[in-house]
């Protein structure tokens, strides 16, 4: 907190932005952009070996205009982008922060690994994000609306999953677009995702590859032991998905589930992955 807030001259921000963008915010996300993303430092070599590319795509996946209408030189292309990025709309900005955080936007010359600097150009943001109360933060690759910061870990713990476990993180990132999806969430397959990705792990530590969620919850418990609270949670769970009218079934319509669902299954299912993995070996069949 600033001196000035501390003393009552300047207000302190409380309210979470969720449905717009402050000028400090919009000014914190263009200098994190400029620094990871646009700085092209070394000269013509770098931005015609990198910087053009980037520009190239910008032009024409984000913009989705003709790439002769793209500036020729870096200047130019880091003006013109300036100058949308504080005239678009709030949510555009989000649009153009997370294409820039996609890693298959990237250039494979960059100085180090487009994967190192897709992670933190996203940890950049995120600080920003955090520090400006803004309503999102990066999980994965996709900026979500997940304000407090042990779901959004938990969250993005379980998206980094890797090795064997790796198909259980496939669907949490899956489940992570459907939910993100700003202009238009499909929170039913979000959930099936989330839901798919807690079936994954059992599978994988119970040594039952086809086994349903149900079946592999019985066998850990039988060959591990399980807490009767978190069996119920988890078996719970598997009713949600399986029973007459649960999320897998087609009576269940998209109408029928909503964000609120769609966030506490996300949040629910990435936590039990993440404990599922933490607490029990894998059985060696």
């Amino acid at each position: 907190m600033k001196f000035s807030q501390r003393i009552g001259i300047e207000p302190i921000k409380l309210e979470i932005q969720t449905l717009s963008m402050d000028d400090a915010l919009r000014n914190s996300l263009w200098t994190s952009t400029k620094l990871q993303m646009l700085d092209f430092d070394h000269g013509y070599d770098e931005w015609k070996n990198r910087g053009r590319l980037l520009r190239d795509r910008t032009y024409v996946l984000f913009f989705k205009l003709p790439i002769d209408s793209a500036p020729e030189y870096k200047d130019g292309f880091l003006q013109s982008l300036r100058k949308w990025f504080f005239s678009a709309k709030w949510h555009e900005v989000y649009d153009l922060v997370e294409f820039f955080a996609n890693v298959e936007h990237l250039n494979t010359g960059w100085r180090y690994g487009a994967e190192e600097r897709s992670e933190n150009y996203r940890k950049s943001i995120n600080n920003f994000l955090e520090k400006e109360r803004s309503g999102f933060r990066f999980v994965g690759t996709n900026l979500a609306p997940i304000t407090n910061e042990e779901e959004v870990s938990e969250v993005d713990e379980a998206a980094n999953i890797s090795g064997e476990f790796a198909a259980a993180s496939n669907h949490i990132r899956t489940a992570i677009k459907h939910y993100a999806n700003r202009k238009s969430p499909d929170f039913r397959n979000s959930i099936k995702e989330a839901i798919s990705a807690v079936e994954a792990c059992a599978k994988i530590i119970s040594g039952k590859p086809k086994a349903t969620l149900g079946d592999a919850i019985k066998v850990i418990d039988t060959t591990h032991g399980m807490h009767p609270s978190l069996k119920e949670g988890l078996l719970r769970i598997y009713g949600y998905t399986s029973s007459e009218g649960g999320i897998r079934h087609a009576m269940i319509d998209a109408e029928n589930v909503d964000e609120i669902d769609a966030k506490f299954m996300l949040i629910s299912c990435s936590a039990f992955c993440n404990y599922l993995i933490s607490r029990y070996k894998p059985s060696k069949k």
